[in-house]
């Protein structure tokens, strides 16, 4: 199913849960029609659906040719009705699924996320222009400073992309174990592509990781060296991408996958890309988890 965001493909929740998921579906004259990957998680007492940083969005997926309003509300009713007993569910939706009262109708809630994405890049020269002329100058700049290469290692791309959490004053958010780990089953599937500016003294100022959809590409990591910023090698990595995607992939779409942080989504609106907005949905069951929740903040 071409149409079914990569996040939700089984070997991609291989890369990311291993084992440890598992879906719901519907079926239609023994056909599945409907539906919806999760990975439950325990801790103490408690037993929960949730979403791993490494997945953009899951949530529900409907075959197009049953996504007629009144079908659709029906083929989630029943997804609902499938799911494990958990003391919450927390998912993001892809911007797709645009319809979530079935979800509100049994006492969900939802708050809305966005992303960033080009529709088109198969035209880079209407890409290209898309760009602020501010970055298109910082694009011709790093040009002159740095080459982008692929061929250093996954360790170098880890350091580089732990010095951005360090500059944020933030802890790193994934091990390289995982890292390991995720790299490897995206290789094997041919999913991935890993981009270094690298200057001539072999110093690294940037790196970009793309995931590759089967019509959209993800810019999915990125990171810059904190005393190397100013060369302007983050934006022409972008471009690079993209480059990439539209050009060796044949891909349609160039995801930024987002950012809620100011100086994040203004990079993304610079590059051209239109906010997509998506659901949160989520639903704590038992009253332990909201009062655990609550006093979390």
């Amino acid at each position: 199913m071409t149409d079914m965001p990569i996040f939700s493909k089984g070997w991609y929740l291989d890369a990311v849960y291993g084992e440890d998921w598992d879906v719901v579906t519907v079926e239609r004259n023994n056909e599945i029609v409907a539906s919806l990957p999760f990975a439950i998680k325990k801790k103490a007492f408690f037993k929960y659906i949730y979403q791993h940083f490494f997945t953009q969005t899951l949530g529900p997926y409907i075959r197009p040719d049953f996504r007629t309003a009144n079908q659709e509300v029906k083929l989630m009713k029943e997804l609902i009705s499938k799911l494990p007993e958990v003391d919450s569910f927390d998912q993001h939706f892809h911007y797709s699924i645009t319809n979530w009262l079935p979800f509100k109708w049994e006492g969900y809630q939802q708050t809305t996320s966005y992303t960033y994405v080009i529709e088109d890049i198969t035209d880079l020269i209407r890409v290209y222009k898309g760009f602020s002329s501010n970055y298109r100058n910082k694009i011709k700049k790093a040009e002159q400073i740095v080459d982008v290469v692929s061929n250093r290692s996954l360790e170098d791309f880890y350091e580089v992309a732990k010095m951005t959490f360090n500059r944020q004053g933030m802890d790193m958010i994934y091990d390289y174990e995982f890292l390991q780990q995720f790299d490897s089953r995206l290789y094997m599937e041919s999913r991935n592509k890993i981009f270094f500016a690298v200057d001539k003294e072999n110093r690294i100022h940037s790196v970009l990781y793309l995931t590759l959809g089967d019509d959209t590409a993800y810019l999915h990591l990125a990171g810059e060296h904190p005393e190397l910023r100013k060369s302007g090698a983050g934006i022409l990595l972008i471009w690079e991408a993209i480059k990439y995607a539209s050009h060796e992939e044949k891909l349609k779409k160039f995801d930024f996958q987002g950012s809620v942080i100011p100086q994040v989504e203004r990079v993304r609106r610079a590059c051209g890309a239109i906010q997509k907005p998506y659901s949160r949905v989520w639903k704590h069951h038992s009253r332990a988890f909201r009062i655990m929740k609550g006093l979390r903040g």
